[in-house]
């Protein structure tokens, strides 16, 4: 690892902790682990350097679609966002709880798993995300098994740390500097835990800093909804694809005065009204476009796409009555 301007304090420090204990001769296996911990945090950091930031452009056209207008039209609605907020006050208070626990006290398995029965069952991050105030303003689809293999394993404590470097005395992400931000994402998915794939990073990355990243945590679900908008990338990993959404949607939403948890709803609205949009000037019809969903929340969304499109008035040329209204 290099000692640069970048990580001068942070080598600094580690170098420091050691030169301190060595006058007493104390210098131990426990104390060696401790800084090599700091030491494989800053070294990650600095892994995807070298390679080129992704590009991100846009095409904004589909047919005859006006994407702005649909987006003016879905982002100044008057929905009533009451429960999302009332419900990310609180979510904001429990991440504050846990990152709180984590610097001040240390790293503990207890804080994100424990099984049915335990006393601490109600209060960890996987009761949270499963069955919580997170899953109640956007799920995983994962199941306990899931959590438990990644939050048990004995690699999750260097996950946390790279999430949250302050938890072990490091400098906190400064994700608002678009390199930070993609060594951030790149570093994200480069752990080997079964079960660490790609919904859970997402979703700890979002848990954590839910100001950087939308609440959307399939890759494929944000790459249909960013090439819909007109995204034009030539991202190819999954630290590089999750970069290149976030960043497009950022700027796309830049001016909702809403936090992220709202603004995912809406870029699900954005999604199924192009997507209704696309096939119905493909020729099928309103109705079995809407039942080829299983889903409750993706009808939900066909439903609001529907009225969307009839509010800007794109479904007034190429699209007859009859596919709106056969059936309903």
């Amino acid at each position: 690892m290099r000692v640069n301007d970048e990580n001068f304090e942070n080598c600094q420090t580690v170098f420091n902790d050691l030169w301190e204990k060595s006058k007493d001769n104390v210098i131990s296996k426990e104390l060696i682990a401790k800084n090599f911990n700091k030491y494989e945090i800053l070294k990650k950091k600095q892994k995807f350097e070298k390679i080129q930031i992704t590009q991100v452009n846009e095409n904004f056209k589909i047919g005859s679609l006006d994407i702005q207008q649909l987006l003016d039209l879905i982002f100044n609605s008057k929905s009533d966002y009451t429960d999302l907020l009332k419900l990310a006050y609180s979510a904001n208070k429990s991440r504050n709880q846990l990152k709180d626990k984590l610097i001040n006290k240390g790293f503990d398995f207890e804080l994100f798993y424990v099984p049915i029965g335990h006393p601490k069952r109600g209060s960890n991050l996987f009761h949270n995300l499963a069955y919580g105030t997170e899953y109640k303003l956007a799920g995983t689809g994962l199941r306990e098994a899931q959590f438990k293999e990644v939050f048990e394993h004995p690699e999750f404590k260097k996950i946390i740390s790279f999430l949250l470097p302050e938890s072990i005395g490091l400098e906190p992400w400064n994700l608002k500097d678009d390199k930070v931000y993609f060594n951030f994402c790149n570093g994200l998915f480069d752990f080997k835990v079964p079960q660490y794939a790609i919904t859970l990073p997402i979703r700890l990355a979002s848990f954590f800093y839910p100001e950087y990243f939308v609440h959307i945590f399939n890759l494929n679900h944000l790459q249909k909804v960013c090439e819909k908008l007109g995204l034009q990338t030539d991202a190819k990993t999954n630290g590089q694809r999750l970069y290149a959404y976030n960043i497009f949607l950022r700027r796309k939403t830049k001016d909702v005065p809403y936090d992220n948890y709202i603004k995912s709803e809406m870029i699900y609205q954005v999604l199924y009204s192009v997507e209704l949009y696309i096939r119905l000037n493909n020729g099928e019809n309103y109705q079995d476009i809407k039942k080829s969903y299983n889903k409750k929340w993706i009808k939900n969304l066909i439903e609001k796409g529907k009225m969307n499109l009839e509010n800007i008035k794109a479904l007034e040329s190429g699209v007859t009555i009859q596919q709106l209204t056969q059936s309903e």
